[in-house]
């Protein structure tokens, strides 16, 4: 958010013209930074939110972890006069113009967990930084004492994804017998997970009572370098989506927990809000950031796997 210059006062958000969104044709566009496991539940949860108006054209967008092609998405979407764009990001800089550029034209940009740099209408966000002090305080709360890395998101996305950091903050902010070794950027696959986690592995001897992956699938891939080296139990891996097969792992032991936030109910919350910013006109481009409302996180360990478990 940028502060109004000294002696100015900030613009007002504003609220245009709506349109009535039960019988005008409307074309509301996902696009998905990675179509993962995470993405086809918000996907999912947009097309259940979108599903009673039968004169909305949905369609989704996959730009395939590429920032550039996601802006190309962007672009595409406005010249075909879509009325919404949902999002979740990958290059939140790259975005900003082209976010600018649509919100301008009165197109609805809602982002899921990371949005653009520039205002827009909304976001409905996995707070990332909840995320880090809630893992961290479920380790303090199981442990007396604790070595603790973290596998964070990557490094261009560190400072809007603050989940390490958090967990880091946390865990310093309990006292000495929490320590925290290091931080070490992911890409979010099961693969890089696994690679990261046996170099920490190596590189403390073994000496490491926590690992915290910023989501499931680089725990998973945390998880398998542990059992490798016979650590299963006593490293506790922790990971964040709540993904099943990340369940099954928590259900087996071979993880401690996976924070969980409902991705469905994010795509579903995203779509009405996307309607609702139709309908009464709401001009995200007065914004001076936009509103992010914060889904809650729940804890899926041992106690309660059997609950979430499909």
């Amino acid at each position: 958010q940028t502060p109004a210059a000294e002696g100015q006062e900030a613009d007002a958000p504003s609220f245009g013209t709506g349109i009535d969104i039960a019988s005008e044709s409307l074309k509301v566009g996902f696009s998905a930074g990675n179509m993962d496991a995470n993405a086809v539940l918000w996907e999912q949860g947009i097309r259940q939110g979108l599903a009673p108006y039968k004169n909305v054209e949905f369609n989704t967008f996959d730009a395939g972890g590429s920032g550039e092609k996601q802006v190309q998405q962007f672009e595409e979407m406005i010249n075909q006069g879509y009325n919404a764009i949902i999002v979740n990001g990958l290059d939140t800089s790259a975005l900003a113009s082209v976010t600018t550029e649509a919100e301008t034209a009165g197109i609805k940009v809602i982002h899921i967990n990371v949005g653009p740099e520039s205002p827009h209408t909304a976001g409905i966000s996995n707070s990332s930084w909840n995320l880090g002090v809630t893992v961290a305080n479920d380790v303090m709360a199981k442990m007396d004492s604790a070595k603790c890395v973290s596998i964070g998101p990557p490094v261009s996305m560190q400072a809007i994804v603050q989940g390490a950091a958090a967990f880091e903050e946390t865990l310093k902010a309990g006292g000495s017998s929490y320590e925290f070794l290091e931080n070490q950027a992911g890409d979010w696959s099961t693969e890089n997970g696994n690679e990261i986690a046996r170099n920490l592995l190596t590189k403390y001897n073994n000496e490491i009572d926590a690992i915290f992956c910023h989501n499931d699938q680089m725990a998973m891939g945390a998880a398998q370098a542990v059992e490798a080296a016979g650590l299963t139990g006593q490293v506790k891996v922790y990971g964040a989506d709540g993904l099943q097969e990340a369940l099954t792992y928590v259900k087996e032991g071979k993880m401690e927990a996976s924070v969980y936030c409902d991705a469905v109910q994010q795509g579903i919350s995203a779509a009405q809000y996307a309607l609702y910013a139709l309908a009464a006109g709401v001009d995200g481009s007065t914004f001076a950031a936009a509103p992010d409302i914060v889904a809650p996180s729940i804890v899926i360990d041992s106690t309660n796997v059997d609950d979430y478990l499909k």
